[in-house]
């Protein structure tokens, strides 16, 4: 199926979806295969990040642009490693922060909440928001922290959680974060960019994130690397699952305990969406997928569902995958 114009997208807490849908908010009960404008709702401006909480309060979040994105020079060759030429950015710049609006009418009126920035020099959000049992909301964001990070855009990742309903985020932890080379006059690597977050049914929080090079070299171009928590988002470690490919990595719990992970993978037409019953660690199978996600929710028993931007490389269609638990397929 395809939904024009599709854009920011998030699930209510009885499962139905709701989306931004040209310039307006559009709620789906079956799936995402009809669509029905939601009338006397507000849309924020420059609207990133959407969720909607238990409470029933929708948060939205905005970047806070202070300087445009500035680039002085792109990547230049410096050298090679293993007979791979490599390369080093330099000259980048930004400044962002974000903003939190919240609204407890569904919609129709919204509050602002202060900028928050800090560790970073500048900040995105980098995957969908998402509310844990307990009620903390998590916020995965990406950016560069040092003036040299920033340089070369060598950026970082990590979560922010609030403990009000998503109006003051100040409790902030890194996941991935870039270092220094230990050889060369390289820039800080890698890049950790996009990232999914997800909590599993143990209570360990999963997050995989696109992980990519600019000095390329032997290491090549990139992958999205895993990492566990088991402190609810404070310390985390990799698992050791690592997924060949980079780019908009989407992760949900299936309601038999295990993982679905999407990502883009280097080919258009590769395979994109793998599962897991290990937090992670490893990955029982593959299935090809939609190229360009922007979203990916589950919206019933053994189904789930995964939507892509409309851009020059997507045309907002959406997949619809089935499965049944291995214990099912054996019943008569």
């Amino acid at each position: 199926m395809v939904v024009p114009n599709l854009r920011t997208i998030a699930q209510l807490p009885a499962g139905d979806l709701i989306a931004k849908i040209s310039d307006s908010f559009s709620r789906s009960s079956d799936g995402g295969r009809t669509w029905q404008k939601i009338e006397s709702t507000t849309l924020p401006e420059d609207l990133s990040a959407l969720v909607v909480l238990k409470s029933g309060r929708w948060l939205a979040a905005k970047i806070l642009v202070k300087q445009q994105w500035k680039s002085r020079g792109g990547p230049k060759k410096v050298g090679s490693e293993g007979g791979h030429s490599t390369f080093k950015l330099s000259g980048e710049s930004y400044d962002t922060s974000i903003v939190m609006r919240y609204s407890d009418d569904e919609g129709k009126t919204w509050q602002t909440g202060k900028p928050f920035q800090a560790p970073f020099k500048w900040i995105i959000p980098s995957g969908a928001l998402l509310e844990s049992p307990a009620g903390t909301v998590v916020m995965p964001v990406f950016g560069c922290v040092t003036d040299k990070e920033m340089s070369s855009y060598s950026a970082s990742n990590g979560v922010f959680r609030s403990l009000d309903g998503g109006q003051t985020w100040d409790d902030f932890s890194f996941i991935f974060r870039t270092s220094p080379r230990a050889t060369g006059d390289y820039h800080p690597e890698p890049r950790y960019s996009e990232m999914t977050v997800v909590q599993l049914p143990g209570g360990n929080w999963v997050a995989c994130s696109r992980n990519e090079r600019i000095s390329m070299g032997p290491a090549g171009w990139g992958s999205n690397d895993l990492a566990i928590s088991k402190d609810f988002g404070q310390t985390w470690e990799k698992t050791g699952g690592s997924l060949v490919g980079v780019s908009q990595p989407k992760a949900l719990v299936l309601p038999d305990g295990g993982m679905a992970l999407t990502w883009r993978t280097s080919s258009w037409q590769g395979t994109g969406v793998v599962i897991s019953y290990d937090e992670g660690c490893s990955f029982d199978y593959l299935l090809t997928r939609p190229y360009e996600t922007v979203g990916a929710f589950v919206t019933g028993e053994d189904e789930f569902v995964i939507f892509t931007a409309e851009s020059h490389r997507s045309d907002s269609s959406a997949g619809i995958y089935r499965w049944l638990p291995e214990a099912k397929l054996h019943q008569p």
